[in-house]
């Protein structure tokens, strides 16, 4: 294979999660780490805090292992909880707080997660999964509504006050620290074994690839329960000593309002956040000089988008790739020499083969498209529970990550049109087979698919091509109502189109690209709300 230029080796200290913190509080007691609205906490604080969050739930008979599902917005809380959780031993298992009743209870479930923090406004929905959550021994309430048999983090906290947790000596290459969910495209997502070692890893490579300093402000605006704003965001941030300023609730002016207010010099996020404060009237107005330069990830960018963005900030553009599996950074643009157009070249320490979509075998040569294999001390150690997705993906020692890439002579990656059939709306992956199963719940579906639109602001929304039962007069804005019901609001159906048959192989596989290639009508879409927070 030709050489490649490629980033200095590095040095990754074999220290669980919860280590990060413990080291950069007693470098930096007295440095404000997180920004919540009104309130801020020193490191010092946080890692106080977290502790006495720790000390409760082994009190509350948290074990070494157990998992501790979240469920809350960015938040002071959902940084103690994570760290709290951590330094108990347990393993954190993030929930989207946009899933509805079933899709909590479906992870929930399936990860055993012996403990549950959420915020009081999201409880309600986990109660309706009742006596269905048959591990779930603790529920902790961010806030204060709360039932009789559930607790109260704040109490928790003041209770703990004085209180340190128990000592733990983690492996840390083979023990989990958290357990993502990670949509497939067969059915329901899957839990990512990330370990302790893989997280502070791809914290290193992330914090060198993308230069970040101690006197650096992020401004956190993707949600911390996604693998890009968990560990590249809050943990890259914690590990350099870095500060953080969260956002709730995105709005391009509120944004945009913040970097100026904060004087923030990093900005990490997704291609729709980048329309989006592109197309805003008085984005000039704002003045956002303090930042160094803008990270953008998670989905495909479209090179018109960035050059519009640069051309209006006069700011630095860079690129990258990663997936939940890989913890999540692969590729990113070198800071000093960025391609437009390209993710970038790969992150210290991680190797890489591009082969045949075919058979996945023939390894291929610059220019030539195929998918993605890589090894790394950031790879996943599997699935949860999963031996066959774990074997079909790790493949003696390489990790096949579904996507079609391409590099150039200098080694630069450019993402071509995906193997998967993952559908990107605004960074999120939809599962098509997870919504053909929410649709063929209706009485009234004999047949459906599902397949990805291209869609100015979303970037890809999902459309169904479905067959109606003989006799039926099903509408359109009836079935995207009734999916709406079981999915959350990013999964949602955004266009139907009703037809005779769905064209499929002799094997039976449906032929979505037969469908991608029909003439389709704009779509009709239910409201979307504020779902230009998502990431």
């Amino acid at each position: 294979m030709q050489p490649y230029p490629q980033r200095p080796s590095l040095t990754y200290p074999e220290i669980p999660v919860s280590a990060t913190l413990e080291q950069t509080a007693a470098k930096l007691p007295e440095k404000i780490a997180v920004v919540d609205g009104e309130r801020t906490a020193t490191y010092g604080e946080l890692r106080a805090q977290a502790w006495r969050c720790a000390a409760a739930m082994q009190r509350l008979g948290v074990r070494r292992g157990d998992r501790v599902g979240l469920l809350l917005p960015n938040s002071l809380e959902f940084i103690i909880a994570y760290y709290g959780a951590l330094r108990a031993g347990a393993v954190v298992s993030t929930l989207n707080p946009m899933l509805t009743a079933r899709e909590l209870e479906y992870q929930l479930n399936d990860a055993a997660c012996a403990a549950l923090i959420a915020h009081e406004s999201l409880m309600p929905r986990v109660r309706e999964a009742g006596g269905r959550l048959g591990t779930l021994r603790r529920r902790i309430v961010v806030g204060e509504e709360h039932q009789e048999d559930e607790f109260l983090l704040h109490d928790l906290l003041d209770d703990a006050s004085g209180a340190q947790p128990a000592p733990l000596a983690l492996e840390v290459r083979r023990e989990l620290a958290v357990l993502p969910y990670s949509s497939g495209t067969t059915g329901f997502p899957k839990g990512v074994m990330l370990s302790h070692f893989n997280l502070v890893a791809n914290m290193h490579q992330f914090a060198h690839a993308c230069e970040i300093r101690e006197s650096d402000v992020f401004l956190t605006h993707l949600p911390l329960y996604h693998i890009y704003g968990m560990n590249l965001l809050l943990g890259s941030a914690v590990l350099v000593g870095a500060r953080q300023v969260l956002m709730r609730h995105f709005t391009p002016e509120a944004c945009a309002s913040l970097i100026a207010q904060h004087r923030c010099t990093l900005l990490f996020t997704v291609p729709p956040v980048i329309l989006l404060l592109s197309q805003l009237p008085e984005l000039e107005r704002h003045d956002l000089s303090s930042l160094r330069y803008v990270f953008c990830g998670a989905a495909p960018l479209p090179v018109e988008v960035a050059q519009t963005f640069s051309r209006r900030t006069g700011l630095l553009l860079s690129e990258g790739y990663g997936m939940t599996e890989t913890s999540p950074m692969l590729i990113a643009n070198p800071l000093g020499r960025v391609k437009l157009g390209s993710i970038g070249t790969l992150v210290s320490d991680t190797e890489h083969r591009i082969v045949d979509a075919a058979h996945g075998e023939r390894e291929l040569g610059d220019d030539e498209a195929g998918e993605l294999l890589v090894r790394g001390p950031q790879v996943m150690l599997g699935y949860w529970r999963n031996r066959q997705a774990t074997a079909a993906c790790l493949r003696h020692g390489w990790l096949a990550t579904g996507d079609p890439v391409r590099r150039d002579a200098e080694g630069y990656f450019s993402a071509v049109e995906r193997k998967k059939e993952m559908i990107k709306y605004k960074g999120y992956q939809v599962a098509p087979a997870e919504l053909e199963a929410a649709l063929l719940e209706h009485p009234e579906v004999l047949d459906c698919a599902v397949v990805r639109l291209p869609d100015a602001e979303a970037g890809e929304v999902p459309k169904a091509f479905v067959v109606r039962r003989p006799g039926s007069a099903l509408d359109a804005a009836t079935l995207m109502g009734f999916v709406a019901a079981r999915v959350a609001a990013y999964k949602r159906v955004r266009a139907v189109e009703f037809i005779d048959a769905i064209p499929k192989s002799p094997s039976g596989k449906i032929l979505r690209r037969l469908l991608e290639k029909q003439g389709q009508p704009a779509p009709t879409s239910p409201p979307r709300g504020d779902e230009t927070s998502l990431a």
